[in-house]
């Protein structure tokens, strides 16, 4: 009466949510699932889909940030899973979540021969953001926002967040705090953009939300 999601057909450490066997007389044609219930448990269905299986397995966790998918797509995901981890305690949750961290983790630039002068190895350069369209730059913004999405994820995961996870990403927000504290103006108490970069705005004061964005991981960090 309240529609049900059921459990995969082919239960395998390997398979994935859904799964829709087909027999060898089937191989050609297309297996479908049909789901059926109230127009609440319907919604539930598609918002569940929609998360888990439109993205299975955090493929764009396994990005770089070169097209901002790690700041401004799977920072975001990140959180919505947390937070569906704490509505709901469904583990499912919790694990996607830990994947997409882990994920995340091994993007960074330093995991991936891109760290340099400009970039720390414990960040995610970008290119969406910078004045020649190769060059790949790692702002504050970025970092912040990647950084602290790993941060209140795991401490929103509680004991489902793994310890040696949980060391990984408070070394990463060391690491980040460390690399940009050049950055910062004493006399108006300010970051500054780093003049040295590729960027229209290179050496001016940071907008308030890179400001707010550090400030929150420097936060993290007490």
């Amino acid at each position: 009466e309240n529609g049900t999601i059921g459990s995969p057909e082919i239960l395998h450490e390997s398979a994935e949510f859904v799964s829709l066997p087909k027999s060898p007389g089937r191989r050609d044609q297309v297996a479908v699932a049909t789901v059926t219930g109230s127009t609440a448990a319907l919604h539930f269905y598609f918002a569940v889909k929609g998360l888990l299986l439109g993205q299975s397995g955090e493929v764009r966790a396994c990005s770089s940030d070169a097209a901002g998918l790690q700041s401004w797509n799977q920072s975001y995901r990140l959180r919505a899973l947390t937070r569906l981890y704490e509505k709901t305690g469904a583990t499912v949750f919790a694990d996607l979540a830990v994947k997409s961290m882990s994920l995340t983790l091994a993007a960074q630039d330093g995991a991936n021969g891109r760290a340099g002068p400009t970039r720390p190895a414990c960040g995610w350069s970008s290119r969406i953001y910078s004045v020649a369209d190769k060059d790949r730059l790692s702002l504050m913004i970025n970092q912040a926002v990647i950084a602290n999405a790993l941060m209140e994820g795991c401490r929103a995961l509680g004991a489902a967040c793994p310890v040696d996870l949980q060391a990984r990403i408070s070394e990463t927000a060391s690491c980040l705090a460390a690399s940009f504290e050049p950055d910062f103006d004493g006399e108006t108490g300010l970051y500054r953009i780093r003049e040295d970069i590729g960027f229209r705005f290179s050496g001016a004061i940071a907008p308030w939300n890179w400001q707010l964005s550090f400030a929150a991981l420097l936060r993290s960090l007490n």
